[in-house]
């Protein structure tokens, strides 16, 4: 930078003193713009980036940051870099879903074995091969509570009662799952009632179904089948698809 800068400035004395030369030759004139630009391209291309990028300018950095930065090699030991990193702003981090308590955490090295031991101690389910439940008379609590505790498994919940009554039983066990991680109330405007055939979409087209998602319906037509002209709703999230089947509708009845 300091050499492209001072052979521009020479360049640009050279000029002043020498502008009569410059002036009636028009040979030497271009050569000077050419290398001109090329010195405004550079400029641009290096010092053009804090015009894009200007998060890091506007921000600035802590001081501890600075002198993390400023570290010699020497200077730079795990411990001192975690001594100073201790006085840094902390950012807000998204919650993460806890690791499972049956295998060592590798983001927590200070877990000692007997944590690991206590935390997955916890008591054994048995197994049974039917269930001897009336299923039918039970409430959407208890059978909730009954996937909870691994006495039914989620995916007999369609086979034992029926796809419709499934769903808001299944949204019990995951509103109660959702909570216990600090996310309560998750499923409240998620719909699933009234517009949708569940017994349709069970082995067919979703599993472990807890709703459905609204999607955005176009018109589009007339379109003349059997001799009749008719409107087709279409509903789609793919931009385009509705003009589209719409120009070839007009296209097949003109």
């Amino acid at each position: 930078n300091y050499t492209a800068v001072a052979t521009f400035s020479t360049s640009v004395l050279h000029f002043i003193l020498y502008s009569d030369v410059y002036m009636n030759n028009d040979a030497q004139m271009m050569k000077l713009m050419g290398a001109w630009t090329l010195f405004v391209l550079y400029f641009f291309g290096f010092f053009g980036v804090s015009f894009v990028d200007t998060d890091d300018h506007l921000e600035g950095s802590s001081p501890a940051e600075d002198e993390i930065s400023e570290m010699t090699a020497d200077q730079a030991s795990p411990s001192a870099v975690v001594a100073v990193a201790k006085q840094m702003p902390v950012k807000a981090a998204a919650p993460i879903h806890p690791p499972a308590p049956s295998h060592p955490v590798c983001s927590d090295k200070n877990l000692t074995k007997d944590a690991l031991t206590s935390s997955s101690a916890t008591p054994a389910v048995k197994k049974s091969s039917s269930l001897s439940l009336d299923l039918q008379s039970m409430t959407n609590e208890e059978l909730a509570d009954l996937v909870l505790t691994n006495k039914m498994k989620d995916h007999q919940l369609e086979t034992k009662l029926n796809p419709t009554r499934a769903v808001p039983i299944r949204r019990l066990v995951f509103e109660k799952k959702l909570a216990s991680l600090g996310h309560a109330k998750s499923l409240d405007e998620l719909p699933y009632e009234h517009s949708l055939s569940y017994e349709r979409v069970f082995g067919a087209n979703c599993e472990i179904v807890v709703g459905y998602v609204p999607l955005p319906v176009g018109m589009v037509g007339p379109c003349t089948l059997n001799g009749e002209s008719v409107y087709i709703p279409m509903a789609t999230t793919e931009g385009c698809l509705v003009a589209s089947t719409n120009r070839g509708c007009k296209a097949t009845r003109l």
